[in-house]
Parts: C-alpha cells; sequence; structure tokens
C-alpha cells in the first residue's frame, strides 16, 4: 500500500473517502463501487465478474485473482470527477499540497503549488498509474516529480489536503 500522498490525491480527483480510511480497504472499494455503479450487476459487469462472485467478494468468502486491482481500477474510472483528468491532462489544473513540509530545511504547515511546475503530461501519467491501482508506482512518479520538478528533496510530513486547482 502507498502512503498518504496518494490516497489525499485519490480524494481530491474523485470526492470519495481513500479506502485505505477503512478497517477494511478492500470491502469499502466494492461497496463504494456497487454504490457509485447502481447495482451488483452493474459493478460486476464493470469488473467482469458474474455478479454472484462480486456478491462473494463483498461477504469475503472469496477474493479476485488479480488481488483487487480490477476493482480498484473500476473504482477509480467510475468515481474520477468528469473532466477532471482532461483538465489535469492539457495543463489547466495543476495540483496543490497542504501539510507538515519541509523545504530547504525550514519545517511548517504549508500550501505548496507543485502543479505550476510538473509538467501536465508527467501529472496524467501520475494520474493514469493511480487510476489502474497501483498506488505504490503513482505515490513513486509523485514523489519523483516534485524532487524534479519542484523542490529536490522536499519532505512531506503530513498531508492534510490535496487538491487539483487552476
Amino acid at each position: 500500500m502507498a502512503g498518504e500522498l496518494v490516497d489525499r490525491m485519490g480524494e481530491a480527483l474523485t470526492a470519495l473517502p481513500a479506502t485505505s480510511r477503512y478497517d477494511n480497504p478492500f470491502e469499502a472499494a466494492i461497496n463504494q463501487l456497487v454504490r457509485i455503479s447502481g447495482s451488483v450487476n452493474a459493478a460486476a459487469a464493470r469488473i467482469g465478474v458474474h455478479p454472484d462472485s462480486l456478491r462473494r467478494y463483498r461477504r469475503g468468502a472469496r477474493r479476485p485473482k488479480d488481488g483487487g486491482r480490477a476493482v480498484i481500477a473500476a473504482l477509480r474510472s467510475s468515481a474520477i470527477r468528469p473532466g477532471m483528468q482532461a483538465a489535469i491532462r492539457n495543463g489547466s489544473l495543476g495540483m496543490s499540497i497542504r501539510g507538515d513540509i519541509v523545504v530547504s530545511g525550514d519545517s511548517r504547515n504549508r500550501t505548496i503549488h507543485p502543479g505550476r511546475y510538473i509538467p501536465a503530461g508527467t501529472m496524467d501519467r501520475i494520474v493514469r498509474t493511480w487510476k489502474k491501482g497501483d498506488d505504490a508506482k503513482a505515490e513513486k512518479m509523485m514523489y519523483n516529480a516534485l524532487d524534479k520538478y519542484y523542490v529536490n528533496g522536499i519532505q512531506l510530513h503530513t498531508i492534510e489536503k490535496v487538491e487539483f486547482v487552476p
């Protein structure tokens, strides 16, 4: 599992709480997907399984062969706010991060705006990786982008909020 940065980014993209906030993240993801899809049948169709299989996943009687990545990917693709990814891709929205952040040895609560400096294509690749359910890779890509395009060696101690702003 990845950390705070990718969780807060996901919350900004979807307006859903990160599934890591729940005791059983997989169960939370399935329940969110069913709610967004409107029914078990529709949710099952989105992940390519029989509705009975999805019901077994919900009860905890069975786990998907892919470890749940298809559930996460379907949930995120369904839940991302309309137009959000296109706006990130074309550079009209950039990421801001609020929290306890260390920049050049100065540690304090602040809001930073790395989205002004991270290229839109890089941010789009990070979002696409997150949508596929690869949180660890998305988080690593985000920290690499912060180091390369914003401030090398920046430290995010706590992250209160991530937003995508013009």
